[in-house]
């Protein structure tokens, strides 16, 4: 029975070992990228924004390369929103997550 609870204990301690960064993150997500309509070149320095019907709201800003990532969403329907100074706000209305899986969009500015 001793080696019963050492052979859990020593598991659970090897588990505690495991980094954050190899767990699965929960639920869907959104990766998009920002082009110029003209030049198509990327678009850096604007403002992300989604928004789901049951609350959920989250903004991140574009990267250097017009690219954003939007993670850890719960199952649902969401509307993206593309802010840049400079240019006309974009919009999708129609932008899905599943969990586990990347829903990815483009925009032209």
């Amino acid at each position: 029975m001793r080696k019963f609870f050492s052979a859990v204990l020593c598991a659970i301690g090897l588990l505690l070992l495991i980094p954050p960064s190899l767990a699965q993150a929960a639920g869907g997500s959104v990766k998009g990228t920002v082009l110029d309509a003209v030049t198509n070149r990327p678009v850096a320095d604007g403002l992300v924004e989604l928004e789901g019907g049951d609350g959920v709201r989250r903004s991140v800003e574009l990267t250097a390369d017009g690219s954003f990532t939007i993670e850890d969403l719960p199952d649902g329907i969401y509307a993206v929103t593309v802010q840049a100074q400079g240019y006309v706000t974009a919009a999708d209305q129609d932008v899905r997550s599943v969990e586990g899986r990347v829903f990815e969009v483009k925009f032209r500015l």
